[in-house]
């Protein structure tokens, strides 16, 4: 079905995951730990490639720019932190498919409206973590796609909330779509987080390997 005001209605009921992923960010030290930094900024990376298809789609529907120039500066500032093998080079395949697509399918579905929601979304939490990242950030790492978003806070997040409002789309498939993209956020976190802990394991372990070896030649 479709209700008066599809904004109101997928803020209130994306609440709990949004709430939950938000929870499970603050526990990070974004701006203390590089490596944390380094999960964050992947995160986005895989998810803006993943979700190219729909972010571009309704991007294209409302006159707006593609996503590629922010993944381009995920991973400008992802190779800074020194943890540039945590992209998803996976997901290259549906970033590229998904391009074609944008052009031939002007409509987007509920679907991808509700997915492009949370993307989008997120400009709004980019305006407080580009403030914390001027403050806080070590000079050496990159920090153009906070930038960047968070000046999507201002003029893109805006049209893209009135377009919302003015299309005719089944309000649950786009709340369904917008949980579940949640939801994978969730999910590609604590991946990159096992990824980031297994590195800093091996790397203590060889580092250990090498001092009992230069102990052994004394």
């Amino acid at each position: 079905m479709s209700t008066p005001d599809l904004r109101q209605a997928l803020r209130s009921e994306t609440a709990a995951s949004h709430r939950q992923l938000d929870q499970r960010m603050g526990d990070l030290d974004l701006f203390g730990s590089p490596q944390h930094y380094a999960a964050y900024l992947a995160l986005m990376h895989s998810l803006h490639l993943a979700m190219a298809d729909s972010i571009n789609c309704v991007a294209n529907h409302l006159n707006l720019s593609s996503n590629e120039v922010l993944i381009r500066s995920l991973e400008q500032d992802l190779d800074s932190t020194g943890h540039a093998s945590l992209r998803n080079q996976s997901a290259n395949t549906t970033q590229q498919n998904g391009s074609d697509t944008v052009r031939e399918r002007r409509s987007p579905s509920a679907e991808q409206w509700g997915t492009a929601y949370v993307i989008e979304g997120s400009s709004m939490g980019g305006v407080f973590l580009y403030r914390q990242a001027q403050q806080k950030l070590d000079p050496y790492l990159g920090s153009e796609f906070l930038r960047q978003l968070s000046g999507h806070a201002a003029d893109r997040w805006p049209r893209f909330i009135e377009g919302l409002r003015a299309t005719d789309i089944d309000s649950d498939r786009a709340i369904t779509s917008a949980k579940a993209t949640f939801r994978q956020a969730e999910i590609i976190l604590e991946q990159l987080l096992l990824r980031l802990n297994r590195s800093e394991d091996e790397e203590r372990t060889h580092g250990s390997s090498n001092l009992s070896d230069l102990g052994g030649q004394h």
